[in-house]
Parts: C-alpha cells; sequence; structure tokens
C-alpha cells in the first residue's frame, strides 16, 4: 500500500493539483493506537486513502481550546470523526457527496484522535487535505479571497470568527492591497457584516467596488472587536427559495426573512457565503429586505446578487439585523 501512496501521491503532485505547501506523508497510521501525530496549524497535511483503509492521527492540547478541523479537497466521499479515547467518539461530520467536512469543539486539555474514512467504494487511492486549527481567543479571520471582479476592481471576501468568551459587535477589518512585486498600493477598511455575534459564531465581510490599479494579493486583519453593548438579535429565520440566473453570469440568491420574534428589527439583512472544497470562503455578499423595519412576526423578501464565483461546495445563509422599539 506504500508503493500505490507513493505513485499516487507523485502524480497528483505533478499536475499541481496540491499547493506544494503542504507536507506529503509516506504514510498514515491504520489504527487509533498508533495515531499519527499532526500539529495544530494554519497548514494543511496531504495524504491517499482507498477503500476499505482508515488514516488516523492525534494531537494535544495543553489548555481548553475551541478547535476546528477540516478535511479538503475530496475527490469522493469521506467521513471524519474525532476521538478523545480511542473508544471515546466525540463527534462526527459526514455532508453527502464529496463535500468538505469540518468539525468545531471546544476541548480540554488532553490528547484527541482524528480518524478518515471512504465512504462508499473508492476505484483507486484518492488524495485528501486535512487541517487542524486552535485559533487564538479573539476575533480571527478564518479565511480570504481576493480578486479583480472587474479590471482594477478587486473584490476581498472573507469570514471572520469570534473566538472570545462574549459577544462582539462593529467588527472591524483591515485590508492591504499590495501588487505583484509587494509595494503597498493602498489600505481600506470594511466591517463584519453581523453587527453583533456572540462566542463560536462566524460573520462574512466584503470588500469591493473601488478601482485599484495593480492589485494582485492582500493581508486582512481584524483590528477592533469591541465588546457588545447590547445582546445579538435572535429569531431571524431565512426561508430560501432558490437561485435565480440573469444572464451574464449574474446569479441571485432569494427568499424572505421572518422575523419570529414581538420585537422590531431595523436594518434587516441577509447574507450569502459560498465555500470551496477546502471549507474557505469563496464569494460572499449580503442584501437588505423589501420591508425594513421588519415589524413583529413579519417577513420580507431578500435579494443577494453575486456577479462570479456564484456556486460552491457549500453555501450558508443567514439573517441578521438590530432589534428595534420595544426590544
Amino acid at each position: 500500500m506504500r508503493r500505490l501512496r507513493y505513485l499516487v501521491l507523485m502524480a497528483v503532485l505533478a499536475t499541481g493539483a496540491l499547493a506544494t505547501s503542504a507536507p506529503v506523508r509516506a504514510d498514515t497510521a491504520d489504527s487509533c493506537g498508533t495515531a499519527t501525530p499532526i500539529a495544530t496549524s494554519p497548514d494543511w497535511t496531504s495524504d491517499t486513502l482507498e477503500t476499505g483503509d482508515r488514516d488516523w492521527y492525534r494531537f494535544s492540547l495543553s489548555i481548553r481550546r475551541r478547535v476546528i478541523i477540516t478535511l479538503g479537497a475530496l475527490p469522493a466521499n469521506a467521513r471524519l470523526d474525532l476521538y478523545g479515547a480511542c473508544s471515546n467518539h466525540l463527534a462526527e461530520s459526514d455532508r453527502p457527496g464529496q463535500g468538505f467536512e469540518e468539525l468545531v469543539r471546544m476541548l480540554d486539555p488532553g490528547t484527541y484522535r482524528v480518524r478518515i474514512r471512504p465512504v462508499g467504494t473508492w476505484a483507486q487511492a484518492m488524495p485528501y487535505r486535512l487541517r487542524v486549527r486552535a485559533p487564538r481567543r479573539a476575533v480571527v479571520v478564518l479565511s480570504s479571497s481576493g480578486w479583480n471582479e472587474f479590471p482594477t476592481q478587486p473584490r476581498v471576501v472573507g469570514e471572520v470568527l469570534n473566538n472570545t468568551g462574549s459577544a462582539r459587535e462593529d467588527v472591524r477589518i483591515r485590508i492591504r492591497f499590495y501588487d505583484a512585486a509587494g509595494r503597498l498600493l493602498r489600505t481600506g477598511v470594511t466591517f463584519a457584516r453581523r453587527e453583533r455575534f456572540g462566542p463560536g459564531q462566524r460573520s462574512m465581510f466584503v470588500w469591493a467596488n473601488e478601482i485599484i490599479p495593480g492589485y494582485d494579493h492582500h493581508e486582512v486583519e481584524v483590528t477592533d472587536a469591541p465588546i457588545a453593548s447590547v445582546p445579538p438579535t435572535t429569531g431571524l429565520v431565512v426561508h430560501r427559495e432558490g437561485t435565480s440566473d440573469h444572464g451574464f453570469g449574474v446569479l441571485s440568491y432569494d427568499g424572505t426573512l421572518e422575523n419570529t420574534t414581538r420585537f422590531t428589527v431595523t436594518q434587516p439583512r441577509v447574507s450569502v457565503t459560498i465555500y470551496d472544497g477546502l471549507g474557505r470562503v469563496r464569494n460572499a455578499d449580503f442584501a437588505g429586505t423589501d420591508v425594513d423595519p421588519l415589524g413583529p412576526f413579519e417577513s420580507g423578501a431578500y435579494t443577494v446578487l453575486l456577479n462570479d464565483r456564484n456556486t460552491g461546495d457549500k453555501v450558508v445563509i443567514a439573517g441578521h439585523g438590530n432589534r428595534g422599539p420595544g426590544g
């Protein structure tokens, strides 16, 4: 099996399907008791999996941490499991098809095991990528993407995680834009689109519609994340109706946002976040509803338009707003 894995990995690397920065292992342990050590870091580990095979990894924590385990770049269906001791199954992720798998858990100090196994029959050894992250205790950027949506108009989208113990509001995000030579072209500012969000929750962000000639790449950083002055708004329910093709590559996500509370909600918004096969934000945007404010038990229609990168491995649609009179 080692020889087969080696040949498959060399073929994948030759086609550029895996990033060269991802370490590739000659073989990974097939049992929990001999699980291969893996660090908690932003780096990806790459390997292959065969029908009937099991790959086991282990990692350790010295303090209580929120851990994000992502299994991606899957050409076929696979399942991700988290264990404490070998007989202590804690969680699983098993989305249908070849979509990425992800587990997010608060874990106490100790040693944990991760198992990867194929679902169904795989015709040949298949590559995958695995990452185990333990973000610092702050509001942190999980991922971002940037490209020229129009010839000299960059679009930067991404997602932040509230990895603190309190709700945060008005999360400010700084974006530095560089040319191909690494020269700073401009510094921009945007905000997380959820006005307030609690511990363990996420928010997308977007920066667009400005001209920056020469843009090549960017850096993103959270610069301010004040503790929320009031609790986040809850009770907003998104009813997704589907997508509409507007031609010229423009796709919209459509539906209604329902206020299920007895309070009025001002500035009701709906955000759409699209993820790629590694669980990273591929595109995102937001829009208001045709009813603003939303009264108690009232609904408003939304349409979120995306010019490109408008489909992906996973789509998350969320509603948010400010609690108004009576709240």
